[in-house]
């Protein structure tokens, strides 16, 4: 979507889901930590729906080259310069030894991306998720895109139940991230014309209740719990963002969702920094601990987290060439 067409809400949208994410890596009481699993990545396939243009791309080709351009290399790109963090320093900052990310775990994406690597899943996750519905979309029509959308979520569904293992690229997930990203396409001309902010208290308390009411999400892992009470938790969450973003779509917040690239890539390392460095000053201080039962510290830190991402940006928009691939979408 150029910038003279941007929606602003959705840019917002993208700044609060990518500040929920970054809190979502911090120690939490349980109960914000199951709240906020409920629904914060599906809100990313959500919105992706929502920007999806076929018309952009008359052929598969030049989609996939398209997406594979910005997510694929941009992967690699966050891949190669956090695994040189890693080796260089990164395991110091952690508590894991250094051979715990093992370099082919780069290659295979999923649960082989470990610590300040794991929010990186995603990128490849979207890219089969978005190729697959350009495919479906192109030939299927009507009720059987539909049809294979609902097969292809249910046949994710009884995989994560299974426990059976974790796929490459985290394949195992896009059938369950299609189905957001299809109800995100879908939904596309009715969010730009309509506001839903003036039911926001409606559905924070039913995305409350139903993800409180379920087991703990995770869709990494693909673990679900209640099919039921998954989606309709998924689905109020996302609306009460986009509700909020349409509310009060801050500038601030439209410029956390259009460098959201940029915090998804690099958060993890910053928090994993940032606890590193508090416990060399006060070493008796548990972030794990305290954060349980203290939300300000995860608050706190994610704050900090993504200050220290923008502060990478600065120096990035400023002393180094801009990749096209790292233009904003």
């Amino acid at each position: 979507m150029e910038a003279k067409h941007r929606i602003v809400w959705i840019d917002a949208a993208r700044g609060v889901g990518i500040f929920l994410i970054v809190l979502g890596h911090t120690p939490l009481p349980g109960f914000v930590f199951q709240y906020l699993f409920s629904f914060h990545v599906p809100l990313f396939f959500f919105i992706s729906g929502l920007l999806f243009q076929k018309e952009k791309f008359p052929t598969w080709q030049s989609f996939l080259a398209h997406r594979g351009r910005r997510l694929l290399l941009s992967y690699a790109v966050f891949c190669v310069l956090i695994f040189l963090y890693w080796i260089i320093w990164g395991h110091n900052t952690a508590y894991e030894p250094m051979g715990t990310q093992p370099f082919w775990g780069i290659f295979y994406g999923s649960n082989a991306l470990k610590f300040i690597f794991t929010p990186l899943w995603f990128l490849p996750c979207l890219f089969l998720t978005e190729n697959i519905f350009y495919l479906l979309e192109k030939y299927f029509k009507h009720a059987w895109l539909i049809f294979s959308i609902i097969l292809l979520a249910v046949i994710g569904i009884i995989y994560g139940r299974l426990g059976l293992p974790h796929l490459p690229w985290s394949f195992e997930v896009m059938p369950v991230a299609l189905s957001f990203y299809f109800l995100g396409f879908v939904s596309k001309d009715y969010l730009v014309k309509t506001r839903i902010d003036w039911f926001l208290p409606l559905i924070f308390m039913a995305s409350l209740i139903f993800a409180l009411l379920n087991s703990r999400v995770d869709l990494l892992n693909h673990t679900y719990g209640n099919w039921f009470l998954f989606y309709i938790a998924a689905l109020s969450g996302i609306g009460l963002i986009i509700g909020f973003a349409q509310l009060w779509p801050g500038k601030i917040l439209q410029r956390i969702g259009r460098d959201a690239l940029y915090i998804f890539a690099l958060h993890q390392v910053f928090l994993h920094l940032l606890r590193y460095l508090t416990n060399q000053i006060w070493p008796s201080f548990n972030f794990g601990e305290i954060g349980k039962i203290n939300f300000l510290i995860g608050l706190g830190l994610t704050v900090a987290a993504i200050g220290c991402c923008y502060l990478v940006i600065l120096i990035y928009q400023k002393l180094v060439l801009r990749f096209d691939f790292f233009q904003r979408k």
